[in-house]
């Protein structure tokens, strides 16, 4: 089943060369990117992969989605609602006032707070303490919570609750290659869609002084570029 591998695992996290100028990897994990597809566009291909993933799980009967955080996740998912279920309507909820202005800039509905009407989807980008129990709390009955964010806090929610509204939660990690080989279309049929959700462009040289003790970034997705490029 999609991304339920008890071995699963990633390139530079518990498998060395996320940082290697070179790396050697089977053929098969490799997926050409589109000659028209500028590289500041094409890294968000993997992002992008695990958004539509994630979208797998949303209901056809969804009319309205709300999506708790404003990062690259949540901003590409909100994308990504957009062009692939047309007319939908989608509210992301952000606290950081700089990433709201970021987000309204893409022609996305974006919030601090949110506006306490219920929804039928609530796709949880964040991972803050409670998040998830935030979620249910602004849903409709028969509704479904979508949690992406690794969140770490316990869930509160009775299951009474869960039972007596008929909601659903549903995990959501990872990828398949056929989510990689659409992410990688999504963004060739529109690049101008997602080119800024890119926000910040830095050689790789000055990433580490940039990054030294900030737990926020500033922006929505960073990009690094190696020194040689």
């Amino acid at each position: 089943a999609r991304g339920l591998c008890e071995s699963l695992t990633w390139m530079g996290e518990s498998a060395p060369g996320g940082y290697a100028e070179y790396g050697v990897v089977p053929s098969w994990t490799l997926h050409r990117i589109p000659d028209r597809l500028q590289s500041e566009v094409a890294v968000l291909a993997e992002p992008l992969a695990v958004v539509d993933s994630t979208l797998d799980h949303l209901p056809a009967t969804a009319g309205t989605v709300r999506i708790l955080g404003g990062g690259p996740i949540g901003v590409l998912a909100a994308l990504r609602v957009a062009q692939r279920f047309a007319g939908v309507e989608v509210e992301i909820v952000e606290v950081v006032p700089e990433r709201v202005g970021l987000v309204r800039q893409l022609s996305v509905d974006a919030v601090q707070h949110s506006s306490g009407s219920r929804v039928d989807a609530v796709i949880d980008a964040a991972g803050y303490v409670r998040s998830v129990d935030d979620a249910f709390a602004g849903l409709t009955n028969g509704g479904t919570v979508i949690a992406i964010a690794l969140g770490e806090s316990e869930l509160q929610l009775p299951v009474r609750e869960l039972v007596e509204h008929g909601w659903s939660l549903v995990g959501s990690i990872g990828f398949e290659a056929v989510h990689l080989d659409r992410s990688l279309a999504a963004l060739a049929e529109a690049p101008e869609t997602y080119r800024g959700v890119v926000t910040e462009i830095m050689d790789f040289a000055v990433a580490r002084d940039f990054l030294a003790g900030r737990t926020t970034l500033p922006g929505v997705k960073m990009v690094v570029k190696p020194s040689h490029v």
